[in-house]
């Protein structure tokens, strides 16, 4: 006659399945994290660039076109007396556009220069200067403006700055 087994407990193969399906779930959520941190702080740098934009163009209305003062801090930037908000972003008051002004991804800090570098997270803002027409790249030059206009250069990740214009 036939006996019965009794087995109560998984085979080495079933085992081994489970473990490459956990081990794959865990590689994708390790790999997907550092671009979801990445997208976040570009997002909120954008946003930062945004009200900054925002503010210049009602700072300049506010003043019938007249001067705008800038004071720069981490965290915030005072227009003419009025605080902007831009989410712990680093940001850079630069002095008036130099001409030919060519910002750029990278370490070197930030002046009105003919060769700007801003790093990760960082906004810089140009008086008297306008965007290109390809507001994001590996750079950005910089046109002449109006002393109420203005260039908000932000740096994005992979190694990228884009401009909004104020």
């Amino acid at each position: 006659m036939f006996r019965k087994l009794n087995n109560k407990g998984f085979t080495i193969v079933e085992t081994l399945i489970v473990l490459a399906i956990a081990a794959t779930i865990i590689i994708v959520v390790l790999l997907a994290v550092p671009a979801l941190q990445r997208q976040s702080r570009n997002t909120a740098t954008k946003v930062g660039a945004g009200a900054i934009a925002s503010g210049w163009t009602a700072e300049v209305g506010n003043a019938n076109g007249g001067a705008v003062t800038v004071t720069a801090s981490t965290g915030s930037i005072l227009l003419n007396n009025s605080f902007y908000n831009v989410n712990s972003v680093i940001v850079t008051k630069t002095a008036a556009f130099a001409t030919g002004t060519v910002v750029g991804y990278g370490t070197t800090s930030v002046g009105a220069t003919a060769t700007d570098k801003i790093n990760a997270s960082t906004i810089a803002l140009y008086t008297g200067a306008t965007c290109p027409a390809t507001s994001t790249g590996p750079t950005v030059t910089l046109a002449a403006g109006t002393s109420t206009q203005a260039a908000i250069v932000y740096s994005i990740e992979p190694a990228r700055v884009g401009c909004i214009q104020g």
